[in-house]
């Protein structure tokens, strides 16, 4: 026998709204504190940022925070990198994901385990980047992996 999954219809037609709104499915996985700041945490890293890369425009102007370890960019300029996670689906398959970031402060070396806060922007190809305004190095780093 099959079941259905019934949702109450507001619960339903607010989902409707805000992704015909532009809201991608992210933003609703996404945990927004009580200051608006999008806080991308272990738990659907990659999903969140892979969102974020698809709907950039719903995204572009929002405030977003993440932690990760430091990645230089081909660029190699030294106010570019990226915030990084390496991202495991299954057996050794792991790679990197993050989100390049601009910081005209001083950039912390490669590796360094930091929480970045910035304003999320596209550039000219609409590629994502962060431009950071808040630079902490921690001093306990988190998870180097995640699976989601």
């Amino acid at each position: 026998m099959r079941r259905l999954l019934l949702l109450p219809a507001a619960l339903c037609a607010a989902l409707v709204l805000y992704l015909a709104a532009g809201g991608g499915l992210g933003s609703v996985l996404a945990s927004a504190g009580g200051d608006g700041v999008i806080v991308i945490g272990d738990k659907r890293f990659s999903t969140q940022l892979d969102d974020m890369a698809v709907n950039g425009k719903s995204y572009a102007g929002r405030t977003v925070r993440l932690e990760g370890f430091t990645a230089p960019l081909k660029a190699g300029l030294p106010w570019r990198f990226a915030v990084v996670r390496i991202y495991y689906c299954c057996g050794a398959d792991g790679y990197p994901v993050g989100l390049p970031c601009e910081y005209r402060g001083d950039a912390p070396g490669k590796d360094a385990w930091i929480e970045v806060e910035g304003t999320f922007r596209l550039d000219g190809k609409n590629a994502p980047y962060l431009e950071v305004t808040k630079l902490t190095v921690k001093d306990t780093p988190g998870s180097r992996v995640v699976y989601s």
